[in-house]
């Protein structure tokens, strides 16, 4: 599980020697490939969330040197100023400086100040399995959904169901005292619209703790396999007095 504080493991070289431990990565590898890879790490003038694979394609150029999250999260804190030199490149200098933290890109709409003050404060990443007989419990369907005379297919994960079977599984491996509320749970079996097959996202009731918590599944499993589940939030361990008491 990587803290976001590794994110400092990318520091600036300075023209002279200095102590100190040497950066896992040299910060100059780093950003020639952020150059090259610009076009695909903002989207309509904004970073591309978290969750989008360009953070692990740079990863993998990295030798998984650095973690996807802690390349993200450098970028989107702009350190070295390396987000505003890449949004100089692209002539982006001028976009507005309100970005979308969340994982699903098409609702956008959801961005707000709660969520761009989490960005800024701890996020995990954490990263568990659910078992495929669970998996099959909540299994994606198809629904159709009426518009203004148009109808529109979309898959869902099974309603009243989906969220309780993958909080019970995180919050019993990791013992987070949050108590989430889950919401948006999208489904996408065409690999062309999404680079994830399953994303969700949730925020913990308690006005004290307030958590935002985005959720992934990059794709759908084998038969027999467990479903793969990556959760980005705050890890609030340690901090149940900010959570009435509740059973998970």
């Amino acid at each position: 599980m990587m803290s976001v504080n590794s994110v400092y493991q990318i520091q600036t070289y300075s023209s002279n020697k200095t102590k100190g431990r040497k950066p896992a990565v040299d910060p100059n590898v780093l950003f020639n490939i952020l150059k090259e890879k610009k076009d695909e790490i903002f989207s309509d003038g904004k970073l591309v969330p978290v969750s989008n694979n360009i953070w692990t394609d740079i990863s993998n150029k990295l030798q998984n040197k650095i973690s996807p999250n802690s390349i993200y999260i450098s970028i989107y804190h702009d350190r070295n100023n390396w987000k505003s030199e890449l949004k100089k490149i692209l002539g982006l200098l001028n976009t507005s400086a309100s970005e979308n933290g969340s994982i699903d890109d098409d609702e956008s709409s959801s961005s707000s100040e709660s969520v761009e003050s989490e960005y800024c404060s701890s996020r995990e990443l954490f990263e568990f399995e659910l078992a495929y007989d669970k998996y099959r419990s909540i299994l994606p369907r198809p629904v159709d959904y009426r518009n203004k005379g148009k109808t529109r297919k979309y898959n869902i994960l099974k309603p009243h169901a989906w969220s309780d079977v993958i909080n019970d599984e995180f919050l019993l491996i990791y013992k987070l005292p949050c108590s989430f509320v889950y919401k948006r749970a999208k489904v996408c079996f065409e690999a062309s619209q999404s680079s994830k097959f399953i994303t969700f996202e949730g925020k913990c009731k308690e006005e004290t703790c307030g958590a935002i918590l985005s959720g992934w599944s990059k794709e759908k499993p084998k038969e027999g396999e467990p479903l793969k589940i990556s959760i980005l939030t705050k890890n609030t361990i340690g901090k149940e007095t900010q959570h009435t008491k509740n059973d998970h």
